[in-house]
């Protein structure tokens, strides 16, 4: 088990940062196992990706080296939407149920026929930006509490204001 050249190790992380879509390659481990070079990288996308297209950019990234390079045996990739190597975060944020037991108290005092909507959280260093997506139904249910997506949206931000891992919530609608 030895570690690969620098030169080789910087052609991979050339290839693998060359898809388009990733911003940044780190923690880059290699190891030659049996004639076959084995990787494991981190690869830094967009904050505001799904986790299905970052990993989908991940695998973009592992088709590249194995089509350039014809000794790679193994590559396992992490996928993060900010460098690890230069930012440490240590406070530890709620979960999505804490999240949602949290949103939803409000929303029974704002628009308590609102049940059906998508929730996506984006942790951002020490706080949590929340998108609210209404479906057809939900903006039907919405309409029953005769309330606009614009006054949900400043409701929510302002009862949400007080937590500490609080950013700002967005409401979109179909």
């Amino acid at each position: 088990d030895t570690s690969l050249p620098e030169e080789r190790v910087q052609a991979f992380k050339e290839t693998a940062q060359s898809v388009d879509g990733i911003i940044n390659v780190h923690s880059f481990k290699s190891r030659n196992m049996g004639g076959k070079s084995q990787l494991e990288m981190h690869i830094q996308v967009a904050p505001y990706l799904s986790a299905s297209e970052g990993h989908w950019l991940g695998d973009l990234a592992v088709m590249a080296l194995l089509q350039r390079f014809d000794d790679i045996g193994h590559v396992i990739f992490h996928i993060d939407t900010y460098n690890d190597e230069e930012e440490h975060f240590c406070r530890i944020l709620p979960l999505r149920a804490e999240v949602q037991s949290e949103l939803n108290q409000h929303l029974a005092n704002i628009a308590p026929h609102l049940k059906d909507y998508y929730l996506t959280l984006h942790y951002h260093h020490d706080l949590i930006e929340i998108d609210l997506k209404l479906p057809d139904t939900g903006s039907a249910q919405l309409a029953s509490d005769k309330i606009s997506t614009r006054d949900l949206s400043q409701q929510l931000n302002a009862a949400l204001s007080s937590t500490s891992w609080f950013a700002e919530l967005t409401v979109w609608q179909h």
